[in-house]
């Protein structure tokens, strides 16, 4: 058992004593997962005692912040804690171990979590890695997201996008861009590989018109970069994503396009059944 923390410890505490963390470390807690927790609480208690540390009259979690919140949220009260008499510090660890612990923390969250250790514990990134059981990479791949723009961080945060996308995204410094393909991203499921190759098509064309090109497709840099197929959403066929051109329309107006051009493939179709019937008939008439 752990320095400050005793059989003796573990205390019925009411709830209105309790305070959260001072330094929570979860980004968000998701109200959807609180709520699952609460009615698990409600069916069965809480199975895992809530760590404090007791601060004048009143008890500060230390460890537990979700079950915290979703003992409120269940109407419990009293709560099952174990109090202990560690330092902040000391406090800070235990926080630390138990959010790394858990399974579903974002990225974002985990950028977080490993800047606070790098900041209090005077951990580097090479010890943190260490210490968690991952590599170096990892930690400072995740402590690199927080200092992507904000849509970007929510984005992975909310798993609307991956880490992949994310990080060639982010390599994006026109905001106007980067919106319209994050939006790309979201919406169509795109892939990592296929936002490498926007992302590559992107900054190899961004100065062509310094370097006396008239069409970003024509630079030497953007002619290395290798064919990348997507679907174009009007006609439906796999293009040449460098021949493609972005287009923002609102739902109405992409969908009159498609009308349009539905009209006009129908009438194509048409004229074409026109042109083969009136040259058969010619050739049966020169025939005859």
């Amino acid at each position: 058992m752990s320095k400050g923390i005793s059989p003796s410890s573990l205390q019925y505490i009411a709830l209105s004593l309790l305070t959260p963390p001072k330094t929570p470390l979860r980004e968000r807690a998701q109200d959807e997962d609180i709520a699952t927790l609460a009615d698990s609480i409600k069916k069965i208690g809480l199975l895992h005692p809530i760590l404090v540390r007791k601060v004048g009259d009143k008890y500060q979690v230390v460890c537990g912040h979700r079950r915290f919140l979703a003992c409120k949220m269940a109407g419990l009260e009293k709560v099952k804690c174990i109090v202990t008499d560690d330092n902040e510090e000391s406090d800070l660890e235990k926080m630390l171990a138990e959010n790394i612990a858990r399974k579903d923390m974002s990225p974002l969250e985990e950028a977080h979590f490993f800047n606070e250790a790098l900041e209090k514990l005077d951990h580097t990134p090479h010890s943190l890695a260490e210490t968690i059981g991952r590599t170096t990479d990892y930690v400072k791949k995740r402590l690199k997201i927080l200092k992507w723009p904000v849509e970007l961080q929510e984005a992975v945060h909310k798993k609307f996008i991956n880490m992949a996308v994310g990080e060639q995204l982010a390599k994006i410094t026109d905001e106007d861009v980067r919106m319209r393909y994050l939006s790309d991203c979201i919406q169509r499921k795109i892939s990592a590989v296929t936002v490498e190759q926007w992302v590559n098509m992107w900054l190899a064309s961004k100065d062509y018109k310094e370097q006396g090109f008239t069409d970003p497709r024509q630079t030497p840099a953007a002619k290395k970069v290798a064919d990348v197929y997507i679907r174009c959403e009007t006609c439906g066929k796999q293009r040449v994503f460098k021949f493609m051109r972005s287009l923002v329309v609102c739902e109405d107006c992409l969908a009159l396009i498609n009308q349009f051009f539905e009209e006009y493939m129908r009438e194509a179709e048409i004229g074409v059944s026109d042109e083969r019937t009136n040259s058969n008939v010619s050739a049966e008439q020169s025939i005859s």
